[in-house]
């Protein structure tokens, strides 16, 4: 087979990369391959070039960034507060929160080529934290995975446009079909009543390995997360 283009230099990093494809695919060579293939070329066309991912793409494998780090970082979190690296869980994965209920999303949309620069700021900040993960990975031995939060407190009806719900759906695709195996559970918190619909939207396009690690609760999730996440 010929080599892919945008392999690891590290083996052992490549070798971590193939082992989550295993864990989410099975053991069929032709299908790991063909899979493989399509998300070092998605890696190699779609992701943002532009500084600063020249330093993010080598040192992402070293150590955690900040979402303000990412390409549009500053810009981008602004309006969209994210924590990368909030801790870890009692099984040792790191902890990342999203407060989408506090997203400006009225903010955002009035910016100049907000779709574009969000999408630059988002695939910039996914493929970094993955880099991490690949990282800790070949130093710890084990497959390291995220455990993320999505805290939608303050979440309105208006905030679920087709825009943002077509802009989530394409980045959890993206990020299930090219980065599998990353994150170990995602707690949604806060969620109120009407977002069962919303996520049956987003979601009917996922995998059930994927749907399956998801957990959506609404102000009940202390009890959860005290068993799961050290104290701080």
């Amino acid at each position: 087979a010929r080599p892919a283009e945008g392999l690891p230099d590290d083996d052992a990093v490549a070798e971590v990369q193939l082992l989550r494809f295993v864990r989410e695919h099975g053991r069929s060579a032709s299908k790991i391959e063909k899979l493989f293939r399509r998300a070092l070329q998605f890696k190699s066309t779609k992701l943002p070039t532009e500084p600063p991912m020249d330093v993010l793409r080598v040192e992402g494998y070293r150590r955690f960034f900040s979402a303000c780090d990412m390409p549009n970082g500053e810009w981008a979190t602004r309006f969209c507060p994210i924590g990368v690296q909030c801790g870890f869980s009692l099984n040792g994965c790191p902890v990342k929160i999203e407060r989408l209920g506090q997203y400006d999303l009225s903010g955002i949309t009035k910016e100049k080529d907000y779709r574009s620069r969000l999408n630059k700021f988002y695939l910039g900040l996914v493929d970094t934290l993955q880099r991490r993960l690949d990282g800790s990975s070949v130093e710890t031995e084990t497959l390291v995975q995220t455990y993320e939060i999505f805290d939608l407190a303050g979440l309105s009806r208006s905030m679920l446009s087709f825009t943002a719900l077509n802009f989530a759906r394409d980045v959890l695709v993206a990020f299930a079909t090219h980065y599998p195996s990353s994150f170990r559970k995602a707690v949604v918190i806060n969620a109120p009543d009407f977002v069962g619909r919303a996520w049956g939207i987003v979601s009917a396009v996922l995998p059930q390995s994927v749907k399956s690690k998801v957990n959506i609760m609404g102000s009940n999730y202390h009890a959860v997360l005290e068993k799961e996440l050290t104290d701080e």
